[in-house]
């Protein structure tokens, strides 16, 4: 039946070598079409209460570094090429400006804030 239908798809890294293996088993579930980028930028957005052991989290320095990127990516022409994403923790806890993750290479930056943008985009665009 279709409930019983087993889907496998893989992933690929930017050297063609499959990386991970996903299985899962749903009528519903399916590989979406994909385009190809040349990286994707997460941007920790995460917001916490002022008396959390961990701190208030990056939240506003977040947003304005999400903000900073998707400026500087219009101006490019660059946003179908590389792709940002608002995220919530990424385990890096920073006292100043926000984390944020580069995939192809799983770098995990931390301190980012706005006069880091032009850089981070430089070495997004090197990635393809």
């Amino acid at each position: 039946s279709d409930a019983d239908r087993r889907s496998v798809g893989v992933l690929q890294g930017a050297d063609g070598a499959d990386q991970h293996r996903v299985v899962w088993q749903s009528a519903r579930v399916r590989p979406a079409p994909f385009r190809p980028t040349t990286s994707h930028i997460f941007v920790c957005v995460n917001r916490r209460a002022t008396d959390d052991p961990l701190g208030s989290g990056c939240g506003d320095r977040g947003d304005a570094v999400y903000a900073a990127l998707r400026q500087g990516l219009s101006r490019a022409g660059l946003v179908s090429r590389v792709w940002t994403t608002r995220t919530h923790c990424l385990g890096v806890c920073p006292k100043e400006g926000t984390a944020v993750a580069v995939s192809p290479g799983g770098v995990l930056l931390a301190d980012v804030t706005t006069n880091d943008v032009p850089a981070l985009l430089a070495a997004a665009c090197a990635r393809g």
